[in-house]
């Protein structure tokens, strides 16, 4: 039987036909100093040159076979097609809602806030269309939604609903004269300011 190595060398072999598959690739592995765990036996049809497939008990007398190649076994790594997926990287976000509530959830600190914005919204259970960001709730800075989160080198924010914010200061602001001198906390002032403006 003539042997095809892995290098492409071809060995003229004396082979047992009552030997079984398994055991015939481990006789030519031992002959040629290779591991049989990281080969393999390969026969082909002498009439189509196609693989033939055989169990490792199969005997070798029974397949009729003049050539074999023994193969390298191509690590699983190597057989996937393109680069492996790396796990996207997540952070937990802490969001503040509702004055007391806080809120918990793992985004993607790469992709912008208006991404964010949905699975915020869903764990707050409040609605996207009256929600506002900011980045704390003293400042009041709202927060740009084309940015994230490492952009903003934030890792807690403050979602306002805006209906409610909006609600609010209508009832505790009746002059834009007055916004630079009432804080939101306070009651709104008992002379009327519009003399002012």
């Amino acid at each position: 039987m003539t042997v095809v190595l892995p290098s492409g060398l071809e060995k003229t072999s004396v082979v047992n036909g009552s030997h079984a598959m398994m055991d015939l690739l481990v006789e030519l592995c031992l002959q040629n100093h290779l591991n049989p765990s990281n080969h393999a036996l390969e026969i082909r049809s002498s009439e189509t040159q196609q693989p033939l497939n055989f169990k490792p008990n199969t005997l070798v007398g029974t397949l009729n076979a003049h050539t074999v190649f023994l193969k390298e076994k191509v690590p699983e790594a190597k057989v996937k097609a393109g680069p492996a997926k790396v796990p996207e990287k997540t952070v937990r976000l802490v969001v503040n809602y509702l004055r007391t509530q806080k809120a918990v959830v793992r985004v993607s600190p790469e992709v912008p806030l208006q991404s964010v914005l949905p699975v915020i919204c869903a764990k707050c259970d409040v609605s996207p269309e009256h929600v506002v960001l900011l980045r704390d709730n003293v400042a009041g800075e709202e927060l740009e939604l084309s940015k994230s989160l490492n952009e903003l080198g934030i890792k807690e924010l403050y979602a306002w609903d805006n209906k409610r914010v909006l609600l609010t200061k209508t009832q505790s602001e009746p002059s834009l004269s007055c916004r630079g001198t009432v804080s939101p906390a306070l009651p709104p002032p008992a002379a009327p300011c519009m003399a002012l403006g």
